[in-house]
């Protein structure tokens, strides 16, 4: 009993946290919001002063910070059960290549003139095949090796680069929504046409966040010992292919929105697990919690750079680079 009290006030501490910072990242920007006009704004007043702000926060910073803390939420989770599952440390969606294939499929689409209503499906399907792939090379004798695994995601990242590439120089007047994508950004303005498609991600997002929440236990299991793990009862091949399968639509549909982002879900779970442990009932949503604030205020350096605004991959990979180093020389 104490140790769930203790659980419930970690956790509501980690959401006013992130309520917290989500403000005070409201006020950063090329323009500044006082803190006291934004609590204006948020209690619905309105004077002639006010207006700008109301254009600035509603349109333009309330949309973005609500994408990061989905896409840094989607992210961590996602790298913390691939870690898991693999037990390997270095598992994340950007490394194993699914965040690679989804930007490729989209990409196609963009290519051939496809609807954008259509992006979330192509992300979905060039992150499972990617997936797919991996698992197929990774797996010897109905297997999956998980020493193999990170390598198996190494080489279909790189010919994924190689048809990235090749799809750019087809490109013509899509070369610059490509190349936008690519950068992994969250600079994307909700319009008529495409906050329906926030929508229906952040909600699948949220059904396999519950879904993936149902195997805390087998998550234990095989972090503790794989064989462990099938002497309880745990097919932990089918569970794999399951939390995969759900992994790679949610990474999908993230690529669909800002592309691919990299490194969140290596850094978050890892540092998490260090400052908690492995019980995935509460990793699961402190990864999800942390990798929210994480997101958002590299966000926010990165639009906060004068005269400039960086991708948000790039902040990222500047702390994720550094971080895979240390883990690789570690394990």
């Amino acid at each position: 009993m104490l140790n769930k009290s203790k659980n419930s006030l970690f956790f509501i501490g980690g959401i006013l946290l992130l309520i917290f910072i989500a403000l005070l990242c409201s006020t950063i920007g090329a323009v500044h919001i006082p803190l006291g006009d934004l609590f204006h704004l948020i209690l619905g007043e309105r004077n002639d002063n006010l207006d700008i702000y109301a254009r600035i926060f509603f349109s333009i910073r309330l949309p973005r910070i609500a994408l990061a803390i989905i896409v840094g939420a989607i992210l961590s989770v996602c790298g913390a059960v691939l870690q898991a599952t693999l037990r390997n440390p270095l598992a994340e969606p950007y490394i194993l290549g699914v965040s690679a294939g989804a930007t490729v499929g989209v990409c196609f689409g963009i290519l051939l003139h496809i609807s954008s209503i259509w992006f979330p499906f192509l992300g979905f399907t060039g992150a499972l095949l990617t997936i797919a792939l991996v698992y197929t090379i990774a797996t010897n004798r109905g297997h999956l090796q998980k020493e193999t695994i990170i390598l198996a995601g190494v080489i279909v990242n790189a010919g994924l680069g190689a048809l990235m590439m090749l799809l750019l120089t087809l490109a013509g007047e899509q070369l610059q929504e490509m190349i936008f994508l690519l950068m992994g950004n969250l600079a994307m303005v909700f319009t008529q046409s495409n906050l329906p498609i926030f929508i229906f991600i952040s909600v699948l997002s949220l059904i396999g966040i519950i879904f993936i929440m149902g195997y805390a236990r087998e998550l234990n299991l095989l972090t503790i010992s794989e064989r462990n793990a099938k002497s309880l009862g745990v097919d932990s091949e089918k569970v794999k292919l399951h939390l995969f399968i759900i992994t790679s639509i949610m990474i999908g549909g993230i690529v669909s929105l800002c592309g691919p982002i990299g490194f969140v879900g290596l850094i978050i779970p890892h540092t998490v697990r260090l400052a908690i442990g492995s019980e995935h009932r509460i990793l699961l949503p402190a990864s999800i919690l942390a990798g929210a604030i994480f997101l958002l205020v590299c966000d926010t350096i990165a639009r906060s750079i004068p005269n400039k605004e960086l991708p948000v991959g790039v902040i990222t990979a500047l702390v994720g680079a550094p971080f895979f180093i240390y883990l690789l020389k570690k394990k």
